[in-house]
């Protein structure tokens, strides 16, 4: 996608936080759940990596955490490596550059963060083939986070997404291309679709933490 490639990779910290409400505090509130349940010396997986706000976030928790970036978006993951290495913590990151489809790690990860990436999945069979993939590289116990936008309830909810982006600083002229892309570029599902995806991947309980609007996020405990 032209928006994760180039220019768009390169704008894409500023656009990110105007178009998903409650951006950061997603961060921190994920931060703060990681804290109470991973050990000192934990490996975390993170899919959809980006430019690496989520590293970045939870390196400055706890310093012995260890993290694995995958991403389809080789210019995203250079931004990320460009990020992590200003801030000191390249060694603490391993790089795949590619789909949990092509990843290939002989150990398992104690927690696995997937914000963002499964409403661009238009296959319901891709996306459940995705939390399988997830699911075989987590310990036994494993946590999984993931955040993603939502179906919306009513039409309010699909307006109210565009308006809030606009509240966040993006300008009027452009929540008509926002809500022509959140009908067009996005597929995402109902919480019951979800549920039900999860479960048949293995995943016994939903624990939602977060909601802005559409964007939720959700820990999958075992």
């Amino acid at each position: 996608m032209s928006r994760f490639k180039g220019k768009g990779s390169q704008t894409y910290d500023q656009r990110i936080t105007k178009l998903i409400p409650g951006y950061e505090l997603l961060y921190n509130l994920t931060a703060a759940k990681l804290k109470l349940l991973l050990p000192e010396e934990a490996n975390i997986l993170v899919i959809g990596a980006g430019t690496g706000n989520e590293i970045l976030n939870l390196s400055k928790v706890n310093d012995q955490w260890a993290f694995t970036a995958l991403d389809p978006a080789k210019d995203m993951l250079d931004i990320a490596q460009s990020k992590f290495r200003e801030e000191g913590i390249e060694q603490r990151v391993n790089f795949h550059h590619g789909t949990i489809s092509s990843f290939e790690n002989g150990h398992k990860f104690d927690a696995a963060l997937c914000f963002f990436v499964m409403h661009f999945i238009s296959n319901l069979s891709e996306k459940k083939e995705l939390l399988s993939s997830i699911r075989s590289h987590l310990v036994s116990n494993g946590d999984l986070f993931i955040a993603d936008l939502m179906k919306p309830i009513s039409e309010n909810d699909r307006l109210a997404q565009a308006q809030a982006s606009h509240l966040l600083g993006l300008p009027e002229e452009k929540n008509k291309k926002i809500l022509n892309r959140l009908s067009n570029d996005f597929f995402p599902l109902d919480r019951g679709e979800l549920d039900s995806l999860l479960q048949e991947a293995g995943y016994p309980i939903i624990n939602a933490y977060f909601q802005a609007i559409r964007f939720s996020a959700f820990h999958i405990i075992f």
